[in-house]
């Protein structure tokens, strides 16, 4: 008779800090929001797949992979992989391939040839931002010269800050 080699549960690494125990805490690696822990869970568990999608996708992003586990399981993100895929920049291959999913097409061209995204938010939404910039890199000349003037026209009159100030005055706070 075979036997089969003993099972002992999975051990998993501890957080890479303890304040992410900490519902009150704010995550090392939502470093562009006042976000705390609890907060983030609260967006994990939301109702809109949409916002459930960009959080998660932050976290798979920008956190440890040792600490993602506190916060989502393996099945939450391959049934927001659709939604998920445009917030996860650099680290898209990384996932599919952990995951064992099929590599993303990423920017999603069969959807920019065709003149539109379904997936974007409301314009002005700073969650499509990933998604226009991708795309823009595959625009001609003549392309980028038309949507430059487009948004030239759309923000005539408004004022904007430089980038650069907004980080100096976050980074003084």
């Amino acid at each position: 008779m075979g036997h089969s080699p003993p099972t002992s549960p999975v051990r998993r690494l501890p957080p890479t800090t303890p304040a992410l125990l900490d519902d009150t805490a704010r995550p090392y690696f939502l470093w562009w929001t006042d976000t705390t822990v609890g907060q983030l869970k609260e967006h994990l568990a939301a109702d809109d797949p949409e916002e459930r999608a960009y959080w998660m996708g932050s976290l798979l992003r920008e956190a440890n992979t040792r600490d993602v586990w506190l916060f989502v399981r393996s099945d939450e993100i391959r049934a927001l992989w659709p939604r998920l895929i445009r917030y996860l920049g650099r680290s898209r291959q990384m996932w599919a391939w952990l995951l064992e999913l099929p590599p993303p097409e990423w920017p999603p061209l069969s959807e920019i040839r065709a003149g539109h995204a379904p997936h974007l938010g409301p314009v002005g939404d700073v969650r499509e931002t990933p998604v226009i910039l991708e795309s823009a890199a595959l625009f001609s000349v003549d392309e980028a010269l038309t949507t430059s003037e487009r948004w030239r026209r759309r923000l005539a009159g408004q004022m904007t800050s430089d980038s650069a100030d907004l980080l100096c005055e976050d980074r003084d706070r």
